[in-house]
């Protein structure tokens, strides 16, 4: 056997050991991601957490409140906003979700108003015969 024979065999024993790694590495990869997107797919039911990365800045939460109560058309509370940002896929955070919408939302003047026993509305939006905004100090 040759010198250039040896180092040959050397080298496909060598790939071969790198194959058998880079296989055992794929199949770590994939069930990591699966591993991912399962726990990623029960995240928002147990907690409601995101990382900071994930998360919505309050001036987008607000943005995106406004955009729930255009689409209901009727004041709604707290709970009922958060339970549809949360069915829209909206990544919130914090412990108290419901708390933090409302703070999201108290700081928010311009945009919201609170009407006793109905809900958040619409600052700029009159109800007939229950809110109008121009009669509003």
């Amino acid at each position: 056997m040759t010198q250039f024979d040896q180092i040959l065999e050397e080298l496909r024993r060598k790939r071969a050991a790198l194959e058998l790694e880079l296989d055992r590495v794929r199949k770590a990869i994939e069930l990591t991601e699966k591993a991912r997107v399962a726990v990623q797919a029960d995240a928002p039911l147990e907690s409601g957490r995101a990382s900071q990365s994930d998360s919505l800045s309050p001036s987008d939460v607000a943005t995106a409140v406004r955009e729930v109560l255009e689409a209901r058309g009727v004041p709604m509370r707290r709970g009922a906003i958060v339970a549809e940002l949360l069915r829209r896929g909206l990544k919130l955070q914090g412990k108290d979700i419901n708390k933090n919408v409302g703070t999201i939302i108290w700081r928010h003047p311009q945009m919201f108003v609170s009407l006793d026993k109905l809900g958040y509305w619409l600052r700029d939006r009159p109800i007939s015969g229950v809110y109008d905004p121009k009669k509003q100090g």
